[in-house]
Parts: structure tokens; sequence; C-alpha cells
């Protein structure tokens, strides 16, 4: 099999179509490409291109958004992992964003780790209805099928997605990740306690917001991962009833 290092991944060439692919993680070397893996698996989305986007290496973790989750090998092949999954729902209904990460051991503060930021198209099927909501009265709405469903009037579409790889790094550590977290809270007619928040990630050098709040509007949070420095800080500034200034380097 032809393989070589390009920027931190591997080449290899699929058992199955002859092609060659890339893949990034440590571990057993893949025999087939991301897309002959789903069909022989049967997965229910089928992976048209991965890349990577952004590569950070030297990052020491100094905090997480939560604990890490084992995923237990699907197939003889395939290796155990671990996931991180963090989405804007949780911060209330009216939400957007998601953060996955992916690593091969659950990392804890402390471990200098690389970071590869990368984004993979899936192909999927997808059904159109409408849904009747409070806020915005009927929307249309896209449900998101497995590529083997039998539903009728669906159609094929590709949607990306960005993820997070965490590898250990050898590397002497020049910058810190972070997750940080925003609160807006404001009152009916001004009575009782208001604050305000807002994240300032220009400088960072890397960062990935989700957020969520109720849909009055009147209480919103940020919860965001940053990767920063003494010269790339992510900057929390607090106003109202609660006053100052996150720093986070």
């Amino acid at each position: 099999m032809d393989r070589k290092h390009i920027f931190g991944a591997r080449v290899a060439v699929c058992h199955d179509c002859g092609k060659k692919f890339l893949f990034y993680h440590e571990g057993t070397p893949q025999k087939r490409c991301p897309i002959c893996t789903d069909k022989k698996q049967a997965r229910p989305s089928i992976v048209q291109k991965r890349e990577l986007l952004n590569f950070y290496d030297g990052i020491e973790i100094v905090s997480l958004p939560t604990k890490w989750v084992h995923v237990p090998p699907e197939g003889e092949r395939d290796d155990s992992f671990f996931k991180i999954v963090v989405k804007g729902s949780q911060y209330g209904a009216d939400w957007n964003g998601r953060i996955d990460i992916f690593a091969s051991e659950p990392f804890e503060n402390g471990d200098v780790v690389s970071i590869r930021e990368m984004e993979v198209q899936h192909q999927i099927k997808m059904k159109k209805r409408e849904r009747q909501t409070m806020k915005y009265g009927v929307v249309e709405v896209e449900d998101e099928l497995p590529i083997t469903s039998t539903e009728n009037d669906v159609e094929n579409i590709v949607r990306s997605r960005r993820y997070l790889r965490f590898e250990r790094s050898e590397e002497l550590p020049t910058a810190h990740l972070v997750y940080a977290i925003a609160y807006t809270k404001t009152t009916i007619k001004g009575f009782g306690r208001q604050f305000w928040a807002s994240v300032n990630t220009d400088t960072c050098i890397g960062s990935w917001k989700i957020s969520g709040g109720v849909r009055s509007g009147r209480a919103h949070t940020t919860g965001v991962i940053a990767i920063v420095s003494n010269e790339h800080p992510l900057i929390i500034t607090k106003t109202g009833d609660i006053e100052g200034e996150d720093i986070y380097e």
C-alpha cells in the first residue's frame, strides 16, 4: 500500500475502489476510503469529501465543555474513540450551533494536543414539511433522513459539517484551549437584576461558538471553545448589574 505523510495526514489506497484517500487519525490504518466504508457498513450517510481546514499544535487543554463519551467500535476493523458533542440547545429552545470533538483517548486538563479542524460532506436524504411555531408562525422544516430511507417525497442532498480532532502532541505548549460561557438576562419592564455579556473572539487563534436561550429573548447564553494565548486572548465583557471583563489567555 502506498502511504506517505501530507500535512499531518496519511495517504492510503482503498482496497475496494482502488482510489487514494487521506486519513488523519492515529492507530490502525484504514483499509477502505470513507465512501466505501459507509457503503459497506450501510451507514445512514455517505461521506463525499473530507477536508482539513486548520491545524493547531502545542495546545494545552485548560477546560473542556463536558466529559468525554466512549464510543465502542462498530465493525471488526474499526477503532474505539471518544467524543464530546455540545449544542446550543442545552441553553434554551431558541438555539444555534453545534461543536463535535473526536479523540483516540479521553484527554484531560493539562494534556497537550494537536487539533485539526475538519469539514466533511455527507450525502443524506431530506424531506420538507411545515410546522407551526409561536414565534414565526408556519415555517418550513427540513428533516434529515438516512440515505437508506425508503420514504416518499424525499431528495438526496449533501450537507457539510465541521468537527475537531484531538491527538496527543509532543510539542511544548504555546497556547491554551479554554471553554468559556457568557450570560445575558433582561427582565420585564426593567425590574430585577439585568446583565449583558458580549464575547470577543477577534484576536483568538481559533474559536467555535454555540448559543441558546428562551424564545422571548430575555435570557441568552453563549458558549465558546477558543485557542488563546497572551497575545491572542478571548475577552468577555459584562455590563449591567454585573460588570467586568473576563480575559482568557
